[in-house]
């Protein structure tokens, strides 16, 4: 899911229309209430990223929890995808020729088509692949232990004692 500003017009009956700021931050909460996006760690790029991306490196961050992967992305215009682990579908590992020379790669991480499209742009070389490993690694997990029909719920306790006979 991406994580960008803007706003939602609610109607009341004989009120006029009214605007209210809807932080994308409360979508994913909606959709993923266990997760706590601020304690998920990430990180940010080298400083020679700043020759691929002279305006936005500095926005540019990644990383991962045992629950979600998270990309963010962006100077002006901050954005944010959050992705579940078991939702991912394949992970790659780009670089360029001026990526290849600053020793940078991207890691781009394939899921179901959407408007989401989780990319770290302009890792350090090593950190990319170590990146790479861990994701393919925490996907696979969430993947065995996930059902179709219910990622998105929070886990729960079983529902009372069991007894084995």
């Amino acid at each position: 899911m991406t994580d960008t500003t803007e706003t939602q017009t609610t109607t009341t009956p004989g009120q006029a229309p009214t605007e209210e700021a809807v932080r994308p931050s409360d979508r994913v909460v909606d959709q993923l209430p266990d997760v706590d996006l601020d304690a998920v760690p990430t990180y940010v790029v080298p400083r020679r990223a700043r020759w691929c991306d002279p305006v936005s490196w500095q926005g540019n961050a990644a990383g991962a929890d045992d629950r979600v992967f998270i990309a963010r992305r962006g100077r002006l215009r901050r954005e944010m995808d959050v992705v579940p682990h078991e939702r991912v579908q394949s992970v790659r590992l780009t670089q360029g020729p001026i990526q290849r020379r600053l020793s940078l790669a991207t890691v781009h991480l394939d899921t179901s088509p959407g408007p989401v499209h989780p990319t770290a742009h302009h890792r350090d070389a090593v950190d990319a692949r170590a990146l790479v490993d861990a994701e393919i690694g925490l996907a696979r997990r969430a993947r065995a232990g996930a059902r179709p029909d219910s990622w998105m719920r929070p886990p729960q306790p079983p529902a009372g004692p069991t007894v084995a006979r």
